[in-house]
């Protein structure tokens, strides 16, 4: 793995030498650069005390899109639909039993309960996170703000779920993303004269795009925010050098095997010439 992260960066020009790995093993390199550039926001959730303003605002976000037709008032749900939504891997209810086989965070009666299949982790009083009154569709400013400032009370005693399906949330997204760019790529250079079966072309883009997940990570870790866009630029850039570099390659090979028939061809027709004259 080192090698090829290697090459692919110092080297672009001889990732054509690994155009006989296993498709097993190009996934499993996605997986370990995916979770490689998901690290900052990993050690991030990890050691925050607050909930992150992206899962805040996302969370939030979730909230006003599913659009929760029940209202908190002096600190009791008011009677109102059963309604549900997931947000990452926690499915938000109102007014539900708990199902099985899934985190879900139920608002019920007086309080808000943590749930992991029918197991009840944790509850909150609606009073002790200051959501006495609140109305779960986040449609004004100061339902977001109340909301807001509950998440970061009950953040720390539930983090390790949070941060179980943040991780893997992020690494998913990267995942698929990687994985997105490497099939567009692969697609592009298709329509190039010079003709590659679709497999090797995906695989020439996987380690091609080795450049753009180490300089994102390092973007992250030194808050180098310019470095995202070069990041986006470089992948290209390295695929076209691996095209060329495999170009070359293709020629020795050529110029190589022409030479041993022509060989192999001098070779036989001095045998024939022996033999007439035998």
């Amino acid at each position: 793995m080192l090698k090829r992260i290697n090459v692919s960066i110092f080297q672009p020009s001889k990732i054509a030498f690994f155009l006989k790995d296993k498709l097993s093993y190009i996934f499993l390199y996605i997986a370990l650069l995916s979770l490689m550039a998901s690290f900052p926001m990993i050690l991030s959730l990890s050691l925050s005390n607050q909930m992150p303003k992206t899962i805040k605002d996302e969370l939030t976000s979730a909230f006003i899109r599913a659009d929760i037709s029940c209202q908190i008032t002096n600190g009791v749900l008011e009677p109102c639909a059963t309604e549900s939504f997931t947000y990452q891997t926690i499915v938000f209810k109102t007014n539900s039993e708990p199902a099985q086989q899934v985190y879900q965070i139920i608002f019920e009666r007086e309080s808000l309960t943590f749930y992991y299949d029918t197991l009840a982790l944790k509850t909150y009083r609606y009073d002790d996170l200051n959501m006495t009154n609140i109305n779960l569709n986040m449609a004004s400013e100061a339902d977001q703000a109340v909301f807001s400032e509950a998440t970061d009370l009950f953040y720390n005693d539930l983090k390790p779920y949070f941060v179980i399906s943040g991780s893997t949330f992020i690494v998913g997204a990267n995942i698929i993303l990687y994985v997105s760019l490497a099939l567009i790529m692969a697609f592009f250079y298709g329509l190039r004269p010079e003709k590659l079966k679709f497999k090797f072309r995906f695989m020439m883009a996987t380690y091609a795009l080795t450049s753009y997940f180490v300089l994102v990570l390092i973007g992250e870790l030194y808050g180098l925010g310019l470095l995202s866009y070069v990041a986006l630029i470089m992948p290209y850039i390295y695929m076209g050098i691996a095209f060329r570099g495999l170009l070359r390659m293709s020629k020795i090979v050529v110029v190589r095997d022409t030479k041993q028939q022509s060989s192999d061809k001098e070779d036989e027709s001095e045998d024939d010439h022996d033999k007439k004259e035998e």
